[in-house]
């Protein structure tokens, strides 16, 4: 598999599991079975009242942030924050309470920590969320030869929105694995070298041991609980389109576990291994082709 595989796969499947779970965006399992049984496919609707295929905040802002490192690859983060404003100012039909507050804060100070900083306090210095977590994984890419860089890179992008340690935890532990699959080691190794670099209070450790039972999952928009059942849909699947429809259907905050796990399974299995009926339903279908095309130049 080569590298062009791999990015396809981290970014189309980033997507496919956003619009996938989107629609399934606050119901609890139990009412996603009454209704639809398993979501398999690009269904629609929910509260956002989205198309078939249509993503949400998680892919736009990712995209932000590849274009951003693309622009300015040494000094990412105004660049990155550049794409955010632009977003932002489109009048998105969803954006996490935290990132708003963030961007809030940022038209008034014009600094990104200060904007971080206000975006804590005013979430009662609770911004371990995961809207930095939804969004980092492209950063293990750009930055695949200088880990070191990676993950200072991998902070500074949380620390613009979520500053949380907790949130900045989530994020390197994710980055990390990404980073070692893009290095061709295996899926487990990449997570139990993560967990032993950066899971220093066993937040995660029975996932990589398959204690977990699914019933202790908790779908909730805290990055630890959605970093957590990512790693319990991908530990306990043989291939994406099982990891990503285990994720989504748990419910709650389905459209990030879906889009945290469709992007680490999309590097893992590759851009072949994605179902062709859902990549071609993508709305974001040529934005994110065009995207790659130009990374890959």
């Amino acid at each position: 598999m080569d590298l062009e595989d791999k990015i396809r796969g981290m970014l189309f499947g980033l997507a496919l599991g956003d619009a996938l779970g989107g629609p399934l965006e606050f119901m609890k399992e139990e009412d996603i079975r009454w209704q639809f049984g398993i979501v398999e496919d690009m269904i629609g609707g929910g509260w956002l009242k989205l198309e078939p295929g249509e993503t949400t905040d998680d892919t736009a802002m990712t995209l932000c942030v590849v274009k951003g490192i693309m622009e300015n690859k040494e000094e990412p983060i105004d660049a990155i924050g550049k794409y955010f404003m632009e977003w932002y100012a489109s009048e998105p039909k969803d954006i996490g309470m935290g990132t708003r507050h963030a961007l809030e804060a940022y038209q008034v100070h014009r600094n990104w920590i200060k904007a971080g900083e206000a975006a804590h306090t005013a979430s009662g210095g609770r911004s371990a969320g995961n809207g930095a977590l939804m969004r980092c994984a492209p950063v293990a890419y750009f930055y695949r030869d200088d880990y070191e860089k990676m993950i200072a890179v991998t902070k500074a992008q949380s620390q613009m929105t979520h500053i949380d340690p907790l949130g900045i935890e989530a994020c390197c532990i994710n980055n990390h694995i990404v980073w070692e699959l893009l290095q061709g080691k295996a899926l487990e190794e990449g997570v139990q070298t993560a967990l032993e670099k950066y899971d220093i209070q066993g937040r995660y450790r029975d996932c990589i041991e398959r204690t977990v039972q699914y019933q202790q999952l908790n779908p909730s928009g805290f990055a630890v609980d959605t970093l957590r059942c990512s790693l319990y849909a991908l530990m306990n699947t043989g291939d994406f389109y099982d990891a990503v429809v285990t994720a989504v259907n748990m419910g709650g905050d389905a459209d990030t576990i879906g889009a945290v796990t469709g992007a680490i399974a999309g590097v893992h299995y590759g851009y072949a291994a994605l179902p062709a009926i859902w990549v071609y339903q993508l709305k974001d279908f040529h934005e994110i082709d065009a995207l790659c095309e130009a990374i890959m130049d």
